[in-house]
């Protein structure tokens, strides 16, 4: 999945659709499964209006197994969000999400580019892309969303350099 094309994201799914066949209350295949189907839909990769009721059936499968599982809660706030524009309950999910699982650097992603930028929270989103960083140093999709808030705040500057106080990995 972290591989990012369509048909990484479908192999992702037949994958996770395995494991949920072998076990059928294994959590995290559900919500690897709603998270792919999620980005397939977000990313244009597949028509939204398949992949977002797929994405919304394996969040919700994840939740009827574990009612806490804080991914499985960002890809319902996403979907709501994004696909059935209910900002205030998006940004509720997105809460509960990261109070269910305080550590997700998908869910403190997720909810700054699917919440907090649309609604043009645009230093709210920088928090919460800095907190999904100390979680998850070596995202790469982190840092590249991070760049991409500061271009559409039209903060080229801070884009184009590294965050204070990170050195610079070439000598001077």
């Amino acid at each position: 999945m972290n591989r990012q094309t369509r048909e990484e994201f479908h192999r992702a799914i037949e994958c996770f659709e395995e494991a949920s066949a072998r076990s059928p209350g294994y959590t995290p295949a559900y919500g690897g499964m709603a998270v792919a189907w999620l980005y397939l839909g977000v990313f244009a990769m597949d028509a939204p209006l398949d992949t977002m009721p797929k994405a919304q059936k394996a969040a919700a499968r994840a939740l009827e197994i574990d009612g806490r599982k804080g991914d499985a809660l960002s890809v319902l706030a996403c979907t709501k969000a994004m696909f059935e524009w209910d900002w205030c309950g998006a940004e509720a999910l997105f809460r509960e999400s990261l109070d269910a699982q305080p550590r997700s650097d998908l869910s403190a992603h997720l909810f700054a580019l699917f919440m907090l930028l649309p609604m043009a929270r645009i230093e709210g989103a920088l928090s919460m892309l800095d907190y999904a960083k100390r979680i998850d140093p070596l995202s790469l999709l982190v840092s590249a969303s991070r760049a991409a808030v500061l271009l559409m705040a039209r903060r080229t500057a801070e884009a184009e350099s590294p965050p204070i106080g990170k050195r610079s990995l070439t000598r001077e």
